[in-house]
């Protein structure tokens, strides 16, 4: 009595992995975290490049000096940066969760920015109606 081996299925091939000390990445995902972070990278500079200007125009539109749009351009927002920066970074710093540590804070924060930066392009009306 002679056996035959059956035919098996052919292995399928496996991903690369690549280690940098604790973190793995396949090549998707490597190309998935390259692409999100273009795409955040784009979405700042969108960020950084128009809210400026536009609260200039806003700040004009309803009549403030030259001198107090500028104080408010560059000063404001760095002075809260200032502030409340640090706090933000001890905390995150030694936070730990199951997401890891900035996470929790982004998807806390972030949705209070977008709704800001919504503000912004409805503040005429919002400022008619207060």
């Amino acid at each position: 009595m002679s056996h035959t081996p059956s035919p098996s299925k052919p292995a399928k091939p496996v991903a690369k992995v690549f280690t940098v000390g604790t973190l793995t990445y396949t090549a998707l995902g490597l190309a998935t975290l390259t692409f999100w972070l273009l795409w955040g990278d784009v979405a700042w500079s969108l960020r950084d490049r128009s809210v400026p200007s536009v609260m200039q125009l806003l700040f004009q539109k309803f009549g403030a000096s030259n001198f107090v749009s500028s104080l408010l351009i560059s000063t404001l927002p760095y002075a809260m940066i200032l502030l409340i920066g640090p706090i933000i970074s001890y905390r995150s710093d030694r936070h730990r969760s199951r997401w890891g540590r900035r996470i929790p804070f982004l998807t806390i924060h972030i949705p209070f920015v977008v709704l800001s930066m919504v503000a912004v392009a409805f503040s005429p009306s919002l400022g008619q109606f207060l």
